[in-house]
């Protein structure tokens, strides 16, 4: 009589298994007085009661853990986000929501029953995260991992998990936050800050050069040109040949430069088209050396080529002229007078090495690791106090790997320095 007319044959048939150990307990819920019903577990057992045989009843009100399932179960179906319940002794999930299924790519039916490594979620990067960032218990609070879907696609995700019982079992519940997206979205707001912090270093390089290095051989030019037009009057034939040479070294700089400078700017502005050909490397090399033979004589330094017979290349022969007249005017700059420069050429493989050597005053480490880098604004004077800008090195770097090349260079102070670049024979 405490359980609803339509239920009790239902709940005999239970306590009579229940009594020949075919059942745990009894869920049909009971009735009050006033016809409400309360959902409970009912468990029975056979005894002995003032020796009279007795069966033992007790009816446990589930009413608050009924409530509870059913908030959880609103909370895990309804979360947008992924949400999964798995076994805690086998790792196998035994339920996950919509989200769940959607994020990760699986159809109904391919989830339940299967581990994670199983369905292939977890990258080998991800297992090992979720080794070391667990708690004793194995919990993890809003760590962000990285998940593979069905489809081999990757997720960015906030995931939180942790041990529960559900009546008197335990279970690992799990909650995954998709942040793909947002990540992607950072990712395009550093790489827009990179390129912006580039086009600063750019700008304070371009005025740098402007304000300082291209005013100063100018400045040059014109007081020697003062002082020329005052050997004249003197007709200090002597004087007029060293304040002319001087002038023609100050010239060839502004030109170098205001070349270097018009370059670096059609590069930035993708306004310098690339134009590979076929062209024979030795003989460009070879008219690239003409063009500094008097500037070389007037340090008496020696340049000496070690070239194959012929080495055709693929490449934009503008550029190569570039990189070759800014290495070659390098090696100059900073050789000492009776020094020597070798030039030489080989192919490796599907490759091609050129390398300018010198030995003169050679670099340190530290200026080494300040190379090549447009936001160092590194740069020093020559052995005859030649002035530079350091955009040349950052042309040439900027030019080979146009080609699919690099540029690299070997330096001790005292020693001199070796600057070789590598370009592809085909492109």
């Amino acid at each position: 009589m405490l359980h609803p007319a339509e239920r009790r044959d239902e709940a005999g048939r239970i306590v009579g298994e229940m009594l020949t150990g075919q059942a745990a307990f009894c869920p049909v819920p009971i009735i009050t007085k006033a016809g409400i019903q309360i959902p409970v577990e009912t468990r029975v057992a056979p005894g002995v009661w003032d020796g009279v045989p007795v069966i033992f009843g007790i009816t446990t009100d589930i009413s608050l853990i009924r409530l509870s399932e059913e908030k959880f179960s609103k909370v895990f179906y309804l979360n947008p986000s992924a949400c999964g319940l798995s076994d805690l002794n086998t790792g196998q999930y035994v339920e996950v929501n919509d989200a769940f299924y959607k994020l990760l790519e699986f159809n109904k039916g391919e989830v339940i029953g299967k581990t994670a490594t199983q369905l292939g979620i977890l990258t080998d990067e991800t297992r090992n995260v979720l080794l070391h960032k667990s708690d004793g218990s194995g919990n993890i609070t809003g760590e962000e991992l990285i998940l593979k879907t069905k489809n081999n696609s990757l997720k960015h995700v906030l995931v939180s998990s942790e041990n529960i019982y559900v009546q008197d079992k335990q279970f690992r519940f799990t909650v995954v936050h998709d942040v793909t997206d947002l990540k992607h979205s950072e990712e395009l707001v550093n790489r827009k800050n990179e390129e912006l912090q580039k086009l600063n270093a750019q700008k304070d390089k371009f005025f740098s050069i402007i304000a300082h290095d291209l005013k100063s051989p100018f400045n040059s030019i014109i007081g020697f040109s003062d002082l020329l037009v005052e050997q004249v009057r003197e007709k200090d034939y002597e004087g007029i040949g060293k304040y002319a040479a001087i002038i023609q070294q100050s010239s060839e700089q502004a030109m170098n430069l205001l070349k270097n400078l018009m370059d670096w700017a059609r590069s930035q502005t993708g306004r310098m088209e690339f134009n590979p050909e076929y062209f024979e490397m030795v003989n460009h090399i070879n008219e690239t050396i003409d063009l500094f033979t008097d500037i070389a004589g007037q340090k008496s330094i020696t340049i000496k080529q070690v070239l194959p017979q012929n080495l055709p290349v693929f490449a934009d022969k503008a550029m190569v002229s570039t990189i070759l007249r800014n290495l070659i005017s390098n090696a100059i700059k900073f050789t000492l007078s009776g020094g020597e420069i070798i030039i030489s050429a080989k192919e490796q493989q599907d490759d091609v090495i050129v390398s300018v050597a010198d030995n003169g005053v050679g670099m340190s480490k530290e200026s080494l690791s300040k190379l090549f880098r447009l936001d160092e604004s590194f740069t020093t004077p020559g052995t005859n106090r030649e002035q530079g800008t350091g955009l040349g090195l950052i042309l040439c770097k900027e030019f080979i790997e146009k080609h699919g090349g690099k540029i690299w260079v070997e330096s001790e102070e005292g020693k001199g320095s070796v600057f070789s670049f590598l370009l592809p024979v085909h492109f």
